[in-house]
Parts: structure tokens; sequence; C-alpha cells
């Protein structure tokens, strides 16, 4: 059996990126997308529309810094 040691397990909120989502509001800025089930508030520059897919860029504190996928 051979372990690999080259990646940390992720756990906790560095887990969520890089995790893709949806959009459940309009989010121009600032609005809520779906992450893993979860409902989390979120930030997005390039703006996203309600409905559509995001990837997770960052996390601070409960807002994730998302971007259309």
């Amino acid at each position: 059996m051979r372990i690999s040691r080259r990646l940390r397990p992720r756990v906790g909120a560095e887990a969520l990126v890089d995790a893709e989502g949806v959009a459940l509001s309009d989010c121009r800025p600032s609005g809520r997308v779906r992450v893993r089930g979860e409902s989390w508030r979120a930030h997005c520059l390039d703006g996203v529309g309600k409905g559509d897919e995001v990837v997770v860029l960052a996390v601070s504190g409960l807002t994730l810094e998302v971007r259309p996928k």
C-alpha cells in the first residue's frame, strides 16, 4: 500500500476553494450561492445571474469569493 504525503488533506473553509456551485440570486457584486449543499453569502466582481454556475476562488469569513464557471 502506497501513501501519498505530498498533498495535505483539505478540511474546513479551505476545502471550498475550487468547489463548484450555483447562484441562488443575482450576484452583482453580492448575492447568495449554493456550494456543496449549503447556502453562502458570495461576492462576484464579474457578476453572475440567478442559476449561473460558479467556482469558489477564496473564503473570507462567511463570504465566498466566486467567479463564473
